[in-house]
């Protein structure tokens, strides 16, 4: 079922891919098909379970994704014929053709040497990411499963909801890892895995399946996106460069540590100890886009592969507009109806984006917003396409955001604050000179050189709100971990980044002493970055040992799906990741970054634990139905082991681990099969 559904999804994706208005080259149409295919298979698999129930939902999904697959393929055979009459700019950015203006056109088959930059470049950044998640999604380690570098800590989260969507047996619209807290944030990619699990993939592939995918796409997209924003293969390189993004202020401090390690560079940087895009002791936080955005947060890596297929069907209806313009009605009403065709698949990736990633809805919207009155201010006749996108895109969205905000926004939730992470007192200017670095003259510069986009063109309209969001990130926190304003801010980055390829570009085309230039701005944006993504590489950690996992499995058989626990806040404890059963309180470090408050909630874990005498009285109150005292309780609380052992009979004991039964739930064996002590091993 798992590989059905699955397959389904990219098939679906694939075939109304077939559809997407513009002169795409094969690369750009496959991968905005996979993206496609993966929001597609989330989001009516979860229409179909709430709908249906796990049970008959399932089923539902698969059949439902084969019926939008096949209707795409049908559709897009009717309209073959249509498809030939493609629109033909003489420029890449939408605008209107120029009198005696030929332009190679980036639409047009890749020519040899294009197609030799975009092999090397996508194939290495693709093996980069594909060895990355292989080595980050918990990996076989010993028995137990690993993980590595900041996705060692968020990925025990995702785990929690995947096992936790593949268990319960009906969609629960509560936090499992905070007792009665409402699941406000966006979940569809763990859901989407959640369903794959369940269906039959292993909990590790369920993970890392529909992320390769969308890896893979995302470089396919990113270097697209920089071929046709800079005229150039160059620029497409040096846009897909931005998984490397790092300041050159991190470099000094790699320079110190190596030569104070006494080592050869190359025994050096095969065991980098920090990360130096992202360096806490000189408030250095603009941190690399791999290591702490694509790898650790999975909503980050789909909404980011969004905004890019949503960037190429906002050029598409732009283009298809500009040839509209002065050409004959037939032509005209036909370019017309391709431009509502490519903005009404704006709107539905805009409705579906808040219960994916809400940074990249805020982004999108505003990308069209900006759009849309610009094309109003302009006067065009088909302004109204554009806000009618924009309308019906937050039109799906409201329900979405009325769930999530309603639950979780409140006054300590975001606030205005000023200078984003820059210390008390600090420069603002010093600060974003350290974290920006040799790119911070390219943004001061940016309204020059948006200027010399063709004026009134799509990618004028595209980088500049982007860049908008510099501004805005930097006067106002949307979360209550400032941390969390870099997801806006990387959308800002890679309009810089734009940007700036293009101004290298032209640079590298001027002599030797302009490449000189060019090579050193390239090196000092992107080498504190390499490093930091080539420590991620050597880095293997353990998540779970193989006694936690076989705890896991062994409470997974042993209780029913909907049993709530006792655990310590430990962000890798077995219960949530492996068996998916709710806790009472998950870990905090996650849990206040969604704005909920968890001091009471602790207060009472903690007089549980010590047995006090109200503590029967609170597993009522909380719905405890098992207790688990292992190595994390007895680290976190002072716990009274005889209190339990006295009054609740032992459920399971393994290995460090004791499982008491304290809420009377019927366990999912018959009384008395499981022995009090069982072997890790068996």
């Amino acid at each position: 079922m798992a590989f059905l559904i699955f397959g389904f999804a990219l098939l679906a994706g694939l075939a109304w891919a077939r559809l997407l208005p513009g002169r795409l080259v094969w690369p750009e149409r496959l991968a905005a098909g996979s993206v496609v295919g993966m929001l597609a298979g989330a989001w009516l698999s979860w229409l179909a379970v709430v709908a249906l129930g796990f049970g008959a939902g399932l089923p539902a999904a698969a059949a439902l994704l084969l019926g939008v697959g096949v209707a795409g393929w049908w559709w897009g055979r009717r309209r073959t014929p249509a498809r030939g009459q493609a629109s033909c700019l003489p420029t890449a950015d939408g605008s209107p053709p120029r009198r005696g203006e030929a332009t190679p056109l980036p639409t047009q088959p890749l020519s040899p040497a294009v197609r030799r930059a975009w092999l090397a470049t996508t194939g290495g950044a693709s093996l980069l990411l594909g060895y990355l998640y292989s080595t980050h999604f918990l990996p076989p380690l010993a028995g137990g499963m690993g993980s590595a570098g900041s996705t060692w800590g968020d990925l025990a989260m995702h785990a929690s909801l995947t096992a936790r969507f593949a268990q319960e047996s009906r969609f629960e619209w509560e936090l499992p890892l905070f007792a009665g807290a409402p699941l406000t944030y966006p979940f569809l990619p763990d859901f989407w895995s959640g369903v794959l699990h369940r269906s039959g993939f292993s909990l590790r592939w369920a993970l890392l399946a529909p992320t390769m995918v969308l890896a893979l796409a995302l470089v396919q997209l990113l270097f697209f996106f920089g071929w046709r924003a800079s005229r150039g293969r160059g620029g497409a390189v040096l846009t897909v460069l931005v998984l490397l993004d790092g300041s050159a202020a991190g470099l000094p401090v790699l320079w110190r540590e190596w030569r104070q390690s006494g080592q050869g560079l190359l025994a050096y940087l095969r065991d980098v100890r920090h990360d130096f895009a992202h360096v806490p002791a000189i408030n250095l936080r603009f941190s690399n886009i791999v290591c702490d955005a694509l790898l650790p947060q999975r909503g980050m890596l789909a909404g980011f592969s969004a905004f890019l297929l949503g960037t190429l069907l906002l050029r598409a209806a732009w283009e298809e507009e500009a040839s509209a313009r002065g050409g004959e009605r037939a032509v005209a009403v036909a370019a017309g109806r391709r431009a509502r065709g490519a903005l009404a698949g704006v709107a539905v990736i805009l409705g579906a984006l808040p219960f994916v990633h809400v940074h990249t809805f805020l982004v999108l919207a505003g990308v069209l917003a900006w759009m849309a009155a610009a094309r109003r201010l302009q006067r065009r006749a088909g302004a109204w396409r554009w806000a009618a996108s924009l309308g019906g895109g937050v039109l799906l969205a409201v329900p979405q955001l009325a769930w999530q905000l309603g639950h979780s926004y409140g006054r300590s939730f975001s606030h205005w604050h000023l200078g984003w992470m820059s210390a008390p007192g600090e420069n603002p200017f010093a600060f974003w000179l350290r974290n920006l670095g040799v790119l911070l003259p390219f943004l001061v510069a940016a309204p020059w050189w948006l200027r010399r986009w063709p004026a009134r063109g799509f990618w004028l309209h595209l980088l500049a709100p982007c860049l908008a969001l510099f501004a805005v990130a930097n006067v106002y926190l949307f979360q209550p971990h400032a941390y969390d304003n870099l997801k806006l801010l990387f959308y800002a980055y890679l309009a810089l980044a734009a940007g700036t390829a293009r101004l290298l570009t032209d640079w590298w085309r001027r002599g030797r002493a302009a490449r000189v230039t060019a090579a050193l701005v390239t090196l000092l944006a992107t080498g504190s970055g390499a490093a930091s993504v080539l420590r991620e590489a050597t880095l293997h950690w353990p998540l779970l040992d193989a006694d936690e996992v076989a705890l896991g499995m062994a409470l997974r058989a042993a209780t029913p799906p909907e049993a709530r626990f006792l655990t310590a806040d430990r962000h890798n404890h077995p219960v949530p990741i492996v068996a998916g059963r709710r806790i009472v309180l998950g870990y905090r470090g996650w849990l206040w970054t969604y704005g909920l408050d968890t001091a009471r909630v602790l207060a009472d874990v903690r007089a549980i634990y010590r047995g006090d005498g109200d503590a029967p009285a609170l597993l009522r109150r909380y719905g405890v139905d098992y207790v688990v005292v292992g190595p994390a309780e007895r680290r976190s609380f002072a716990v009274d082991e005889q209190f339990f052992a006295r009054r609740y009979p032992l459920l399971l004991q393994s290995g460090r681990y004791r499982v008491y039964s304290v809420g009377g739930a019927k366990t999912g064996v018959p009384a008395g099969s499981l022995p009090a002590k069982r072997s890790a091993s068996k």
